[in-house]
C-alpha cells in the first residue's frame, strides 16, 4: 500500500512538472541572413547561410522575448563588431562599400539601415524613429518611441521583431566560417525601458556565414519572381494552355549538374506539379512540368541545395499583379499611359491574340462576372 502511494505521488509529481508553464526566455538580439544576392531565402532568415566568393548578403537584426519580468521596452541600439568582418580563413566579409566611407568619414545609409516601414518592425504602428551610424567603425542601429504610454511588451512566445539591416559583401579570396558579432558591451547594444533603465539579462546571437567553393544559385527568372499570370486556362487539343508550365531559372555559375532531384515545387497542395523534364544550357536550367501551375495559389520552386527560389502565381484577371481581382484590374487594362503600355503579356493578353486589344477587355469582363470572381485573392 505504501508502495503505491509513493509510486502514486512520483507520478502525480511527474504530471505537475510537464503541466508546469515553460520558463520565460531571455531578451536576446540575433544576426541573421535573410537574402544572397538579392534573392531571398527561402525559408526565411537564418542564423547559419553558405555563399560563395563574392556574393552579397542582407543581415537583418532581431530582437525577441524582452519582456521576461513584463518590462515594457522604449528603446534600443545594437552595434556590430568589425572584428568579425575577418573572422574566417582568409578574406572579409563586411559591410558593402565599407573601406570607402570609413576611411573618408561618410555616411552608408544605402547599405545600412532602419526599415521603419517593414511590417516586422518592432515599433511598427507607433510614433517612432530610426537612425544608423555608419560613420563609426562599428555600425550602429538604435530605435526609440516617441510616446512612453506606446512601449510595447513582448508575449515570450519567441516571436521575432525587426530591427535594422546591413548589406554585407563576400571579399573575392574569402574562404571558411565568419562569425559575425554584436559589440556586448551595454554602451554599445542594449534595451531601454519606459524610463530609460536597461532591461537587464540581454543575449546575442552571432550569425554564421560558410563561404566555401561557388555554390549553384537562383538569381532570377522566366516569368520573374513575384510574377502573377492574368491569362485564363483553357483546353486546347485536351490539354490546358494560357498557364505558366515552363520556368526558366537563370543561376550564378555553370548549371551542367543541376537536376531535377535538387528541385521542390509546393503550392499549398498535396499535389503540386512536377518536373517532367529539366534541361540546362550554361547558366539557365530550364523545368518544364507536367501541368500548368494551379490557379488562385503561389508555387514555390525551390533549388534545396542552396534554399534559392522563386515564387510565381496564377490568378486569371489580375491585371494588375496584386494577388486581386476588383475593378482595379478592368482599369489598368484599358488605360495606356506609358507604365501600362509596359504591361507584361502575361498579365495584359488575356484572350492569347498574342496583342493587347479589345478582345482582352472582353475577356476580362467574362472573368470579373464569373460567380465568386470579384476579390478572389491568391492564397499563400
Amino acid at each position: 500500500m505504501i508502495h503505491s502511494l509513493r509510486c502514486l505521488g512520483g507520478v502525480l509529481g511527474l504530471m505537475s512538472l510537464l503541466a508546469a508553464p515553460a520558463a520565460a526566455q531571455d531578451p536576446t538580439f540575433s544576426f541573421e541572413a535573410s537574402s544572397v544576392n538579392g534573392v531571398k531565402l527561402q525559408s526565411g532568415p537564418s542564423s547559419e547561410v553558405t555563399v560563395s566568393p563574392g556574393d552579397e548578403v542582407v543581415v537583418e537584426i532581431f530582437l525577441r522575448d524582452w519582456s521576461k519580468g513584463g518590462e515594457l521596452i522604449r528603446a534600443y541600439q545594437a552595434t556590430l563588431d568589425r572584428q568579425g568582418f575577418s573572422s574566417g580563413f582568409q578574406g572579409t566579409i563586411q559591410p558593402v562599400a565599407y573601406d570607402e566611407t570609413t576611411r573618408q568619414r561618410k555616411d552608408n545609409k544605402p547599405n545600412c539601415f532602419i526599415d521603419t516601414t517593414d511590417q516586422r518592425y518592432i515599433f511598427g504602428g507607433r510614433q517612432n524613429f530610426g537612425i544608423t551610424d555608419t560613420v563609426s567603425p562599428d555600425y550602429r542601429w538604435m530605435g526609440a518611441l516617441v510616446d512612453a504610454d506606446e512601449c510595447r511588451i513582448a508575449k515570450q512566445d519567441g516571436a521575432k521583431y525587426y530591427c535594422g539591416s546591413v548589406k554585407m559583401k563576400v571579399s573575392e579570396d574569402a574562404s571558411g566560417p565568419f562569425t559575425i558579432r554584436f559589440r556586448e558591451e551595454e554602451w554599445a547594444s542594449s534595451l531601454r525601458n519606459p524610463v530609460n533603465l536597461p532591461i537587464m539579462g540581454l543575449n546575442f546571437e552571432p550569425l554564421v556565414i560558410n563561404v566555401g567553393k561557388r555554390v549553384l544559385r537562383v538569381v532570377n527568372s522566366d516569368p520573374p519572381d513575384g510574377a502573377i499570370n492574368a491569362r485564363p486556362l483553357s483546353l486546347v487539343g485536351g490539354r490546358q494552355a494560357g498557364g505558366w508550365d515552363r520556368v526558366v531559372l537563370r543561376c550564378n555559375a555553370d548549371s551542367d549538374e543541376a537536376n531535377a532531384e535538387h528541385f521542390t515545387l509546393n503550392d499549398g497542395t498535396e499535389a503540386p506539379p512536377r518536373i517532367k523534364r529539366i534541361s540546362t544550357s550554361g547558366w539557365l536550367v530550364t523545368l518544364e512540368l507536367d501541368r500548368p501551375v494551379k490557379p488562385g495559389v503561389w508555387t514555390t520552386i525551390t533549388h534545396v541545395p542552396s534554399a534559392t527560389g522563386v515564387r510565381i502565381g496564377s490568378l486569371p484577371g489580375d491585371v494588375t499583379g496584386d494577388g486581386r481581382m476588383t475593378t482595379d484590374d478592368f482599369r489598368a487594362l484599358l488605360v495606356t499611359d506609358d507604365s501600362d503600355a509596359r504591361l507584361p503579356a502575361y498579365r495584359a493578353d488575356l484572350d492569347g491574340s498574342g496583342e493587347r486589344d479589345p478582345g482582352d477587355a472582353l475577356r476580362l469582363i467574362d472573368l470579373l462576372t464569373q460567380p465568386g470572381a470579384f476579390r478572389a485573392k491568391l492564397r499563400p
